[in-house]
């Protein structure tokens, strides 16, 4: 018996024998005069199992089966072992046809022992700008080198474009290292699927920016040269002067800690085609590139210049 109904006994079995009058029981229990008289009633008719919810014990119309409970809980360990909680919950939905949400998906796990791998960490406090107000006007381009398929796979480096009007990834490059061929393949593949960005955002990196020495000038390096000649300004930052990072709405650390693991999962059995991509520089599958576009949000360009227009890239001729 609940607290709330053990003070309900306590107050009835007082307003039977007078101790109170029947308004001061009907403050205490929280409820009508009106209504009081109708619990009073029932207990009299049927004791105190009447204080219980008339629903209690019964199983909801709306409970997931436990077969389907036991499947969940299998593939989680086996197939799609390593998944997010929110990862599996997609997965679950486009490829064995169980839609679930991943509140109920998380309390299914944890009930069976099973919590998220990917510990959540409180956010970080950090200035943010306007995203831009169309698609193209300016992509965001960045690597990392991690063990991509698992910790029994070896690591290698993963390119990733992505749009700041949307957050969505538009394009990725599986290579040995992040060098100069490298995003110059990256870029290849984003001129061929989406076009010309009217502007890039890249970090310091040696690609990129040119590191003088003391008392020397600066030079612009072959990837900010062939930006220029293909008419896209080359790597620009868009925070202010004296921030050494950009306040980026979508930064892509979002995207790493995103994907950390998950392209095994995402492309089960692929592992040995992935490494021979990734040894030969070879884009990332559309598919696994479509995962990113799930987390996309639409453009906020109403008052744009550019709104009549289905895009703002420049596509080449």
């Amino acid at each position: 018996m609940k607290p709330k109904e053990q003070t309900r006994l306590q107050v009835l079995n007082s307003l039977l024998v007078e101790h109170m009058t029947l308004d001061q029981a009907a403050t205490l229990m929280g409820v009508s005069p009106r209504h009081t008289r109708r619990i009073l009633a029932d207990y009299r008719k049927n004791g105190a199992a009447s204080l219980a919810h008339g629903h209690r014990g019964r199983k909801p119309a709306n409970a997931i089966p436990e077969a389907t409970r036991s499947r969940v809980v299998h593939l989680a360990r086996t197939v799609y072992e390593g998944a997010n909680h929110t990862h599996l919950s997609e997965l679950l939905s486009e490829r064995e046809g169980l839609d679930m949400g991943r509140t109920t998906l998380r309390r299914i796990l944890v009930n069976a022992g099973l919590s998220s791998p990917r510990r959540r960490r409180p956010p970080k406090h950090r200035m943010r700008r306007q995203r831009m107000p169309r698609e193209g006007m300016l992509i965001q381009m960045d690597g990392s080198y991690h063990r991509w398929l698992g910790g029994q796979a070896p690591p290698f480096t993963l390119l990733i474009a992505v749009d700041d009007a949307t957050g969505a990834v538009v394009d990725a490059l599986f290579c040995e290292q992040e060098d100069a061929h490298s995003y110059f393949l990256l870029i290849q593949g984003l001129v061929q699927h989406v076009g010309i960005p009217v502007a890039l955002y890249t970090d310091r990196h040696g690609v990129f920016r040119h590191t003088p020495g003391p008392g020397l000038p600066g030079m612009p390096t072959q990837f900010s040269r062939a930006m220029d000649e293909l008419g896209s300004p080359g790597p620009t930052r868009c925070g202010p002067p004296t921030s050494p990072t950009c306040p980026w709405p979508g930064d892509s650390s979002t995207w790493w800690s995103s994907w950390n693991g998950t392209a095994g999962t995402w492309c089960p059995g692929a592992c040995p085609t992935l490494l021979r991509q990734a040894s030969a520089s070879r884009p990332c599958p559309r598919r696994w590139i479509g995962g990113g576009r799930r987390c996309s949000i639409p453009t906020k360009g109403a008052s744009s210049p550019a709104r009549n227009s289905p895009r703002s890239y420049r596509t080449t001729k």
